[in-house]
């Protein structure tokens, strides 16, 4: 009986250790797609930055690295022209455009307010007029 706890104890230890082990892997990986993102953009923005680390912790690391993929291509076949058309989109601006159109798509608004909208300031309203004393 006594052996049989002894034995159940580190079984349940060794699988608290392979968690952490797994845990520390996933944590390295995402760091090193977040860091492949930044660095292959060429992002400095800390914004932008944010919103890339959002990206690969709400959707992934395969899905970051795929839409990095398909930006680069995009960018080899001429770039993404601005909705208005006055210029270029960025390889980071292709990279988030093409982000949000698969968000879009999918009908994943929460994901989308959370990686775009999130924290950022409402919008400043104009002072109210005092009413003149007469």
């Amino acid at each position: 009986m006594r052996k049989k706890r002894e034995q159940e104890k580190k079984q349940k230890k060794d699988q608290v250790k392979q968690a952490e082990v797994q845990e520390r892997q996933q944590a390295k990986a995402k760091r090193k797609a977040i860091t492949q993102v930044i660095e292959t953009l060429g992002e400095t923005d800390s914004r932008a930055i944010l919103q890339i680390e959002r990206i690969v912790e709400r959707i992934g690391n395969d899905f970051a690295i795929a839409k990095l993929q398909e930006a680069e291509v995009v960018e080899a076949q001429g770039g993404l022209m601005l909705a208005d058309g006055s210029r270029r989109r960025t390889k980071g601006g292709v990279f988030f455009f093409l982000v949000k159109q698969v968000l879009r798509e999918e009908g994943r608004r929460v994901d989308m307010k959370e990686i775009f909208y999130k924290n950022q300031r409402p919008p400043v309203e104009p002072p109210q007029q005092q009413a003149a004393a007469t």
